[in-house]
C-alpha cells in the first residue's frame, strides 16, 4: 500500500490568514484549480487511487474528489473524523498575527511549550488520533502491496500523521 497524503487547496479563509481549524471552510476557485493541477499531475504520472480516506470537512472532500476521481458516494471513498483539522477552540475565525503566528509556530515545533488556550485540541490529543488513524489503516490495508491510497485532510492533521 502506499499512502499519498494531500492537504485540500485553498479557501477564503487561507487567503484572508484566517485559523480555519473545523469550521467547515468550502474551497475558493483557486483552491479548485489547485487540486485540478494536483490531478492533472496524478493522471501524467500514471497515478491512479484504488481507495481514499477523507477527512468529512468539505474542503478536504471536494479537493479528494477532483483529485481521485472518486465521488463521496463511491464505496471506494471512506469520510474518516480522526482526518479532521485540529480543533483550535477559540482561535478559530481569528486572523493570523505576528503574535500568533509565533505562537502557532511553537505549536509544531516545541509543543512541550506551547500555552494551549482553553476549548483547544492539544497536540497530544491530535497525534493519538492520528496515530489510532495509522493502526487502522494498516490493519484495514496492510502494511504491503503497491495499491495507492489517497488520504485527504488539512496542515495540522498531515502534522500529526507524520510525527
Amino acid at each position: 500500500m502506499i499512502w499519498n497524503l494531500i492537504r485540500h487547496g485553498q479557501t477564503d479563509w487561507n487567503l484572508q490568514r484566517r485559523f480555519q481549524g473545523q469550521t467547515d471552510i468550502p474551497l475558493n476557485d483557486t483552491g479548485r484549480n489547485q487540486a485540478l493541477e494536483a490531478a492533472a499531475k496524478c493522471k501524467k504520472e500514471g497515478l491512479h487511487f484504488c481507495r481514499v480516506y477523507s477527512s468529512p470537512l468539505e474542503r478536504a472532500v471536494e479537493t479528494a474528489e477532483i483529485v481521485s476521481g472518486i465521488k463521496r458516494e463511491d464505496p471506494r471513498f471512506f469520510i474518516d473524523q480522526r482526518l479532521i483539522e485540529m480543533d483550535f477552540g477559540p482561535l478559530d475565525g481569528t486572523a493570523f498575527d505576528h503574535e500568533h503566528n509565533e505562537k502557532i509556530g511553537c505549536l509544531f515545533t516545541h509543543p512541550s511549550q506551547f500555552q494551549f488556550p482553553e476549548g483547544m485540541e492539544t497536540y497530544e490529543e491530535l497525534r493519538t488520533r492520528t496515530a489510532d488513524f495509522i493502526s487502522f489503516l494498516l490493519e484495514k490495508e496492510g502494511a504491503s502491496g503497491d495499491e495507492n491510497i489517497l488520504i485527504q485532510s488539512h496542515g495540522a492533521c498531515l502534522r500529526g500523521l507524520l510525527a
